[in-house]
């Protein structure tokens, strides 16, 4: 069909201004130049170049955007480190169990091992050349599952800031049985990972990492997983500080000094208490604000019995110096169940926080001295007092043993006969009658003896020698014992037997033991009270049809 060229001109615009309706229009309308052919070659040779275009455009979109998904998330698209590693070509090297005999490793590249047994730990370390470097971890069992293992990410002093069990990591497991593991390495240096079978699992595994540089520009500091105290910190004047949020280790010493003793309520002998070492740590408050105190929430505490008290600084002084203060705040812990209090503190300045266990422990005695006075103190025999004896006990720290009395003496007693004259006594002189004659003074006996009479009496008594000769018979009598008790006929002292030297070995009975406390103060900087602050007045002060 041939056209003039203003119809072909009228066509053309047309087909530069027409849509849908306009087709319509135009193939239906009487008037005019026949366009209609022409508006179809020009649609579809639009559509093609209309078609190819997106269709390059989106192709080349949408695998830019695949490649930053999968970049982002390889595993999401199937693509897992294992499969863009080669073959492993090294191995551990035994003995790698500990930080110091850590096997190096090579960038992307697999390493093999092998567990001898539970107990075994392999190590290996990496060293990073920037901060905020991401390392990812591949680990696979070729011959096996991977289920079984515990893998750790340590820091260049082996502290574990990063672990996980093989067998229970979600999302990253491959169809081939590889697991990867990300972590970012934030400071400089080397970084530990050591493996350990938590079941017995002896395939042999392969182990790769690959570190990569991240955008991340945060600035790392060096500080500590929790703090500890620093002994000796037994008074205010030497308190530990604290670090709001940050968890304080602490442990009560043993003391088993003169004067810390106790009576033992069973009688058997004594205990001594943990309970004189006092942890004291300081915290400085701005004032004006809520602290919360929370017990054994780092880790876990084992039976325990802790004293928890608050002190200002005043009440501080006060105990420091061995009077009662009432603290601001007293709790006990006996198991440490993270237990969490909190308390007010309205001036600013330094509070202090005192720590003390009441655990009884027995320590067993190692020597034994007499204590002959009974007095509780160690002491020797009458005349040597100062030198106390060596003794023993079966048990317990005190004893008593029976020892022969140091005052014994020997008594001797004569029995006289009877007297032969008219008094018949039996004792030593003899009593008479003395008769005075012309020719003389003579006892009343016979043969006669010579007496006297003063005077010119003619009869007088007289005391005279026993003529007889007496029996004599010995007789044992006792002194007081050293402390006063005994005495007479009692041919026996009982004296004490006391512990002088305890063992440094503690006994500690079936389920009491020992531990180490750990606990975190936060300073919230939050008014104690809402009434105090600017809360509470804009609250007042809002429109309210319920008061005048």
């Amino acid at each position: 069909m041939m056209m003039t060229r203003s119809a072909a001109l009228l066509c053309i615009g047309v087909l530069i201004s027409a849509d849908a309706v306009g087709q319509v229009w135009w193939e239906n309308s009487s008037q005019g130049p026949d366009c209609s052919a022409a508006f179809n070659d020009g649609r579809g040779v639009g559509y093609n170049e209309g078609f190819n275009a997106g269709h390059l455009n989106g192709e080349a979109s949408g695998q830019a955007n695949m490649l930053a998904a999968c970049q982002a998330n390889p595993n999401g698209c199937g693509i897992y480190l294992g499969a863009c590693l080669a073959a492993p070509q090294y191995g551990e090297t035994e003995p790698n169990d500990n930080i110091v005999t850590a096997d190096a490793l090579l960038g992307d590249t697999k390493f093999w091992g092998q567990a001898y047994g539970m107990e075994d730990q392999d190590w290996f370390y990496v060293v990073t050349s920037e901060p905020n470097q991401n390392m990812t971890i591949n680990f696979s069992v070729p011959t096996g599952s991977v289920s079984g293992w515990q893998i750790a990410v340590r820091d260049a002093a082996g502290n574990i800031f990063a672990q996980f069990d093989a067998g229970a990591v979600p999302g990253s497991t491959s169809p081939q049985g590889d697991i990867s593991y990300r972590v970012t390495l934030g400071l400089v240096g080397t970084y530990y990972i050591s493996l350990q079978p938590t079941a017995l699992n002896y395939e042999p595994y392969n182990l790769a990492v690959v570190i990569q540089s991240s955008p991340l520009e945060t600035q790392n500091f060096i500080a500590g997983f929790y703090d500890a105290e620093l002994e000796p910190n037994d008074g205010p004047q030497s308190a530990s500080p604290l670090a709001t949020g940050v968890a304080m280790f602490g442990v009560i010493n043993l003391n088993f000094e003169p004067g810390t003793e106790v009576p033992d309520p069973d009688g058997d002998g004594f205990q001594y208490s943990q309970g004189l070492d006092d942890d004291w740590y300081v915290y400085d408050s701005p004032g004006n604000e809520v602290l919360a105190l929370e017990i054994c929430g780092h880790a876990e505490c084992t039976n325990g019995n802790w004293l928890f008290s608050l002190y200002d600084a005043a009440g501080a002084a006060q105990e420091a110096a061995g009077n009662y203060a009432t603290p601001l705040l007293a709790v006990n812990s006996d198991i440490g169940n993270n237990d969490r209090y909190v308390v007010g503190l309205g001036s600013p300045g330094p509070y202090y926080l005192r720590v003390t266990h009441k655990r009884l422990l027995t320590a067993p005695c190692a020597a034994y001295q007499t204590d002959w006075n009974n007095d509780g103190r160690p002491s020797g025999p009458p005349g040597s007092e100062a030198t106390p004896q060596a003794c023993g006990c079966e048990s317990g720290y005190r004893c008593d043993l029976t020892v022969a009395n140091p005052s014994r003496r020997v008594v001797e007693e004569a029995t006289w006969p009877v007297c032969p004259f008219d008094f018949g006594s039996a004792t030593e002189q003899c009593q008479a009658t003395c008769e005075c004659t012309g020719t003389g003074c003579a006892l009343s006996s016979d043969p006669a003896v010579p007496c006297s009479c003063g005077g010119n009496a003619t009869q007088c008594r007289v005391f005279v020698p026993n003529p007889g000769t007496p029996t004599v018979a010995e007789t044992v009598e006792y002194g007081l014992c050293p402390d006063g008790s005994g005495g007479g006929t009692s041919p026996q002292c009982t004296i004490g037997c006391l512990c002088t030297q305890f063992s440094g070995v503690i006994e500690v009975p079936d389920g009491a033991v020992t531990s180490q406390y750990n606990f975190s103060v936060f300073g919230t900087n939050l008014p104690p009270s809402t009434v105090n602050s600017d809360a509470f007045p804009a609250f007042q002060g809002r429109p309210n049809p319920y008061t005048p």
